[in-house]
């Protein structure tokens, strides 16, 4: 995407979600907790990415959601940040902190797929203290993501994220399975196990409004995007919460290199899960870039869900790589 047209992009964008998130405080100022939320998203806006276009914001009403918190070295996180305003956020030992997420969206703008999340999380302008930023969340000042990995099951959201956000996103093969106990999902791509996530459905059951904060890099520019959320988790702490299995995927092979724990430090558990994604906005330039995995052009990704045991159910099955400019009505 050239710079002209990605600046235009993120301006447009930026005045949106501005405009967005002042009639979302204003929702939740008059409505209360039981106001509309998504009655604050802002007049949606087209946005051609390419191989369609797309409406943002973003709207994802519902989601099943697993979140766990590892470790990983911190040097070599630090490496992998594109701006020296980046800080990782660090844990007891002076390890990073890595959060790995999973997303089965169920209801969203631009159709039901699947996402993995791996993002390293993080301060900006100045280093913080170990483990406040990641208890505070977007209540330290500062404190993000910046999003290493984020594979998803549709080309579209694939597209879209690389467009409007510069997220690193590629197509992938998920399978998710969610039973009473845990949550587990398998990630594949290319034939290749990239990796596995188990997330313990117990803990003390939290209420949360606080908005996610990500960082990412795009076309040189560094993005800051926040999202309003909306969710009920359960949270929990220690090693007994979250597994983290990595394969022998090229991905998996450099969260290895990062030393990364297999063993959660955090995790979250979501009984409900509903946000707003809007347009980032340009807080400044990178240092060095970062792309990510690329991936093939396939146009989906094999994409599955079971539940307490049942039957599974294939939301879409993997295609065979192509281009060309696609639909974005529902198959």
């Amino acid at each position: 995407m050239g710079r002209l047209r990605r600046a235009a992009v993120l301006a447009a964008g930026g005045a949106l979600a501005g405009y967005g998130a002042t009639r979302w405080l204003r929702a939740k100022r008059d409505g209360g907790e039981q106001g509309d939320f998504f009655a604050g998203a802002g007049i949606p806006q087209t946005v051609d990415i390419g191989t369609t276009e797309i409406e943002l914001p973003i709207l994802y009403h519902r989601t099943d959601c697993s979140f766990g918190v590892f470790s990983a070295d911190l040097d070599a996180t630090r490496a992998e940040l594109p701006s020296d305003r980046l800080h990782p956020v660090t844990v007891p030992g002076g390890r990073a902190a890595i959060a790995v997420v999973s997303y089965n969206y169920i209801e969203t703008g631009v159709g039901p797929y699947g996402e993995i999340g791996v993002a390293a999380l993080c301060t900006i302008d100045r280093e913080a203290p170990p483990v406040l930023p990641a208890m505070l969340e977007a209540r330290y000042p500062g404190f993000g993501a910046f999003v290493l990995h984020l594979p998803v099951t549709t080309r579209i959201a694939r597209e879209a994220g690389r467009v409007v956000w510069g997220y690193p996103k590629f197509v992938a093969d998920m399978a998710f399975d969610f039973r009473p106990e845990v949550h587990r999902v398998e990630l594949r791509e290319d034939g290749q196990d990239v990796l596995s996530l188990d997330v313990e459905r117990r803990g003390r059951v939290i209420q949360d409004r606080k908005p996610i904060v990500t960082y990412s890099e795009n076309d040189g520019a560094l993005i800051r995007t926040e999202l309003p959320v909306r969710s009920t988790y359960h949270a929990g702490i220690g090693r007994s919460y979250g597994r983290l299995e990595l394969g022998d995927h090229p991905v998996a092979k450099e969260l290895r290199a990062l030393d990364l724990s297999t063993e959660s430090i955090a995790t979250k558990s979501y009984v409900d899960h509903a946000a707003i994604l809007p347009a980032g906005q340009i807080i400044g330039d990178t240092d060095r870039p970062y792309g990510g995995f690329e991936g093939s052009t396939a146009k989906t990704g094999r994409h599955t869900i079971r539940y307490a045991g049942g039957p599974e159910y294939v939301v879409t099955e993997a295609s065979v790589p192509d281009s060309g400019r696609e639909s974005l009505t529902a198959e």
